[in-house]
């Protein structure tokens, strides 16, 4: 259980800055493009993008992880 504890708050920092970084982004886009985009869109785009970055990410680091042990 106290091996997995560094993998999971890498986890939730990684995620935590991804969203900071799409919310900076999204508050940066010219007014034009808001404009033009309906609210539920955004919120609809943000949420889903972060639900897949919260669901493969640890997969992915996983498989990072074996792949830089079976190259060592």
């Amino acid at each position: 259980v106290l091996r997995g504890l560094p993998l999971v708050h890498t986890l939730l920092t990684v995620s935590k800055r991804l969203h900071e970084q799409m919310l900076s982004a999204v508050l940066r886009a010219p007014m034009s493009v808001l404009n033009n985009m309906k609210t539920g869109r955004i919120m609809n785009r943000f949420t889903k993008d972060m639900n897949i970055v919260d669901d493969m990410l640890p997969f992915m680091l996983f498989d990072l992880i074996q792949l830089t042990l079976l190259v060592i």
